[in-house]
């Protein structure tokens, strides 16, 4: 009975957790976010894979 809320960052969804102030809501975050926003870790290294990584692409363009 999980109702999942989209949101711009992981870190941001921390802060809303903690603003709200509700036990019933968690976020997917860093654990430095939880420790920002005083909140408890409940489980470590939640992921689909054991290898599991995230990969980033940083794009630009020539100034013109």
């Amino acid at each position: 009975h999980i109702q999942p809320v989209v949101v711009f960052d992981t870190a941001g969804a921390a802060r809303d957790v903690a603003e709200a102030g509700d036990i019933t809501r968690a976020a997917v975050a860093p654990a430095r976010a939880a420790e920002v926003y005083g909140l408890q870790i409940l489980r470590n290294d939640l992921q689909d894979f054991s290898d599991n990584r995230t990969r980033f692409v940083l794009l630009s363009a020539p100034k013109a």
